[in-house]
């Protein structure tokens, strides 16, 4: 298998991810935050964190250290995070200058605090060679509830509790271990 193959692999099981949670928000009105190591040998591994109290930033950062420790030992090549999230973008005209973004989040109490946020499906995809989100938009109206799908972006980088969830050895070495493998 070639590395351009490995590559389609992931994207047909990231497509089905993206499937898998909005029906799941339009059934359940929620989703249990969720990550998916992709191996090494080629094994998809769902890991569900339905515990975890995302409002408490210990948990967060327990539980993300945790995914970091699983996707070393296993190998993983990708991780995909699947959860709701409140976000706030940085560039709006009313939004909150970039260089200040931080500071200005704690001051508030958090971006669930912020008349401008937004309620989001958000699923990053982080792979050996680059990391990847894509928010989709939650919209209540009174008692109805619509999802505006949202575009897929690079964000290599950018840091956070969620991102750098994989152990990033020597990129080449490893596809060739992977190509070999899987031939």
């Amino acid at each position: 298998m070639k590395k351009s193959e490995i590559r389609e692999k992931h994207k047909l099981i990231v497509k089905h991810v993206h499937e898998a949670a909005i029906e799941n928000f339009n059934k359940d009105g929620h989703i249990y935050a969720i990550v998916f190591l992709i191996t090494y040998d080629g094994k998809f591994m769902p890991i569900i964190a339905p515990d975890v109290d995302f409002s408490n930033y210990k948990e967060k950062l327990k539980f993300s250290n945790t995914i970091r420790q699983l996707s070393t030992k296993f190998k993983a090549v990708g991780v995909i995070f699947v959860t709701e999230a409140w976000v706030l973008s940085s560039n709006t005209k009313k939004g909150i200058p970039f260089e200040n973004f931080s500071k200005e989040i704690q001051r508030i109490g958090g971006i669930s605090k912020h008349p401008d946020k937004k309620e989001v499906i958000i699923i990053v995809e982080q792979y050996l060679d680059g990391t990847f989100t894509t928010s989709h938009e939650i919209i209540r109206e009174k008692k109805k509830v619509k999802i505006k799908k949202g575009e897929t972006v690079r964000i290599d980088d950018v840091d956070g509790i969620f991102i750098n969830l994989l152990n990033k050895p020597d990129i080449d070495k490893l596809f060739e271990e992977v190509i070999k493998r899987n031939d």
